[in-house]
Parts: structure tokens; C-alpha cells; sequence
């Protein structure tokens, strides 16, 4: 019986002396296009089978990335130029594979600017508020993307306008309001400090500044 099931196993569980299979290497997996922010972590990867061992490389541009010998690419932290075409080389004793382009672009942050606007209101008499004008049209995006504007009362985080220019009624005092844009993929903030006086406090301001300007002389 011991005999009779070794005959009918076949060559289940015999050692072989044949030599290894003379297989080149297969993408199995190419890498993937994508769009990050600056600064983001971006791992690009491939997956490849053959006969081993598989030595790979990866290009940039057409170009070598020295050190960039393994299955994965990391860039951490992305830079602006890092962008570009990469795809990786897998090869073997039998021959060798190349990837698929996979394309990476950067987007830089956007700029909040809200130094457009006024920092000093005199209170009208017999008023008990101004009209302020918050002004973010300084903002840019370097990459040329829209932007999506949204002004903010700091801290409390109120929603005030969704537009480059808000015209807000204040009271006597300092407000602080913060301006945010956003290109769909980024945000950045700038904090702008507006401050209401009376019309004396006013007088008082020009007249310090006279007699500083004259001291100067």
C-alpha cells in the first residue's frame, strides 16, 4: 500500500534536480498617477513577478534616480519639483520590464493676504458702528487655481463672508478676523486685526504723530 501511494502521488513531494524555470520578469502592478500637496508623502510602487532575483530602477524624466533601487519610490517630503514622469525597470538574468508612466504633480499651497485691508476706523458721531471693509484680493494661488474665499471672526471661528471683499459693521474696539482660501486641494489663513476708535482717540493719534514727525526733523 506504502508503494502503491508514492506511484500514484506522481511527483508530489520528490525533490527535484531540474534546473529553475527561466522566467523574465512581468509588471504585474504598474504605478499610479496622482496629484498631492507639497510637503505630502508620495510612495510610488510597482509589483513584478519573474525569475529571481529582480533588480529595479527607477527614472525620472527619462532620466536615473540614484539610490532608487527597490519595488517602492518614496518622496517624503514631496517638493514642487519633484513633479514629473516616473516609471521603473525590473530586471533578471532573462531579460527586463518596464513599467507604465505614472505622472506626479505638485500643488503648492495658495496665499492669504488680507493686508488689503484697513486696520484703523474712525466711529462716525452719533453712530454706534462702522463700516469696515475686510479686503483679500492680495491673495493668490502660485499655481493659477480659483480660489475659494471664506472670512472668519478669530477664534470663534463665525462665519462672516464667502467673497475676496466683506464690508462688516463693527463697534468701538479691536476684531481680529481671518481670512481662508482654498484651490480644492489647500488652504492657508491670514489673521488681520481691525481697530475702531472715537474721533478724539483719533485727534490723539494725529497729534502724537505730528510731533513725532516733527522730532524726527
Amino acid at each position: 500500500q506504502e508503494i502503491l501511494a508514492i506511484f500514484n502521488a506522481g511527483g508530489d513531494g520528490k525533490c527535484s534536480n531540474a534546473p529553475p524555470a527561466e522566467i523574465p520578469p512581468t509588471i504585474v502592478t504598474q504605478p499610479e498617477s496622482m496629484r498631492v500637496n507639497e510637503g505630502d508623502t508620495v510612495l510610488l510602487s510597482v509589483l513584478a513577478q519573474g525569475s529571481p532575483p529582480l533588480t529595479y530602477q527607477w527614472f525620472r524624466n527619462d532620466t536615473l534616480i540614484a539610490g532608487a533601487t527597490n519595488a517602492s519610490l518614496a518622496l517624503d517630503p514631496v517638493a514642487f519639483d519633484d513633479a514629473g514622469t516616473y516609471y521603473a525597470t525590473v530586471s533578471n538574468a532573462f531579460g527586463i520590464a518596464t513599467s507604465s508612466n505614472a505622472v506626479l504633480s505638485v500643488n503648492r499651497v495658495p496665499i492669504a493676504d488680507a493686508s488689503g485691508t484697513r486696520t484703523v476706523f474712525v466711529l462716525p458721531p452719533c453712530t454706534n458702528s462702522v463700516r469696515a471693509v475686510l479686503n483679500g484680493t492680495r491673495s493668490r494661488d502660485p499655481d493659477g487655481d480659483p480660489l475659494d474665499y471664506q472670512w472668519l471672526v478669530a477664534v470663534t471661528n463665525l462665519p462672516v463672508a464667502t467673497s475676496r471683499v466683506a464690508v462688516v459693521c463693527l463697534p468701538l474696539g479691536q476684531h481680529a478676523f481671518d481670512l481662508v482660501v482654498n484651490d480644492g486641494m489647500a488652504a492657508a489663513t491670514d489673521r488681520v486685526e481691525v481697530l475702531v476708535i472715537t474721533p478724539r482717540e483719533a485727534l490723539a493719534r494725529l497729534i502724537a504723530s505730528v510731533r513725532q514727525s516733527d522730532w524726527e526733523k
